[in-house]
């Protein structure tokens, strides 16, 4: 069951990565439309502009806070998968304060990187969308 969930793991990552490159070459090459569907993996420019000043009223802090519940599950989850040994659950109560500090920390750091990468994103789409103003 360890190494079923581990495979899944390790194949789903590179299968996400080249999902996302994929629409966002179509996307952006307009050749195709964006839907729901798309927009799980890849949001175009326009949408995420409106996506994030709503996001930027509602707070840094709301912002950090769901997406530090968010990735701890899932690093929890992660880690508690790979700390087992032999199908025996039990084994990860020897690490459990390791798991549980390695995965705050690792949650913190990456909310923190996600705010700042998305928020150099919207900052590089208005001084893009100014300059197109400017010319026009």
């Amino acid at each position: 069951m360890r190494l079923l969930v581990m495979g899944v793991l390790i194949i789903s990552v590179p299968i996400i990565i080249i999902m996302n490159a994929t629409l966002e070459f179509l996307i952006t090459e307009n050749n195709i439309k964006p839907n729901k569907l798309t927009k799980l993996f890849y949001s175009d420019d326009e949408s995420f502009i409106k996506f994030w000043e709503k996001r930027k009223e509602k707070g840094m802090l709301m912002h950090k806070l769901k997406n530090f519940i968010f990735l701890t599950i899932w690093y929890g989850i992660m880690g508690f998968v790979f700390f087992s040994q032999d199908n025996n659950i039990m084994y990860g109560h020897e690490h459990i304060l390791l798991l549980c500090s390695v995965t705050i920390i690792i949650s913190l750091i990456s909310s923190l990187i996600d705010w700042g990468q998305e928020n150099n994103r919207y900052i590089k789409l208005k001084e893009k969308l100014d300059m197109k103003i400017r010319k026009n």
